[in-house]
């Protein structure tokens, strides 16, 4: 696994634990945030909690490795 897809991926976790993420956030997970975090990105803007941002039409790459993720989501 690239170290990319490691950092999408801890991205996704945090978002299902914590319920959105800042770009700032998404950075400190070694990925660029501007595929994620703007307004054609992979991410969508959070509709209460303005500059956080929550799921939206990002590739599936949590059911590619499922059992990564579910590693990840299982981090305190």
């Amino acid at each position: 696994m690239t170290a990319w897809k490691s950092g999408a991926l801890q991205v996704l976790a945090y978002i299902d634990k914590h319920g959105g993420i800042t770009a700032k956030q998404v950075r400190e997970f070694g990925v660029d945030p501007r595929r994620f975090c703007s307004a054609d990105g992979w991410l969508k803007a959070h509709p209460e909690v303005k500059g956080t941002w929550v799921r939206g039409t990002m590739p599936p790459i949590d059911k590619q490795h499922p059992a990564e993720f579910a590693a990840l989501k299982a981090k305190p």
